[in-house]
């Protein structure tokens, strides 16, 4: 598996709210409050979307989605919803997916990726 640090100007994953301290971590919650988030939903849905030209895997979910409606309704639930980020990278490594590139500051997410695949070749 391939893991490398993004260049300027690339986009695929990362944040800089995404935290943990192990592979074993499933769901990470943020602790966002009640009136930011419903603001922010409203926004969301009050918005179209088109329907993806690649599969996306939520991290909300750990799920593929394919249409714009799967969209609005993952990003309005992960504003709340607890992150499953290593489920989400376990379905990608399922996928066949084999390079992964880590975007802003820090190396968090490539340390837990390389936590992720040395678990799973246990």
């Amino acid at each position: 598996m391939r893991v490398r640090k993004a260049r300027r100007g690339t986009g695929v994953a990362g944040g800089s709210q995404t935290r943990g301290d192990s592979a074993g971590v499933g769901a990470v919650p943020f602790g966002v409050d009640d009136a930011r988030a419903r603001k922010a939903g409203k926004g969301v849905a009050d918005t179209g979307f088109s329907n993806l030209r690649v599969p996306l895997v939520t991290n909300v979910d750990a799920d593929t989605i394919e249409t714009g409606e799967e969209a609005r309704e993952a990003l309005i639930r992960q504003v709340t919803a607890p992150v499953r980020w290593e489920e989400s990278v376990r379905l990608l490594i399922d996928e066949g997916v084999n390079t992964f590139v880590e975007v802003g500051p820090g190396r968090v997410l490539t340390g837990l990726l390389r936590q992720i695949e040395r678990s799973s070749l246990r």
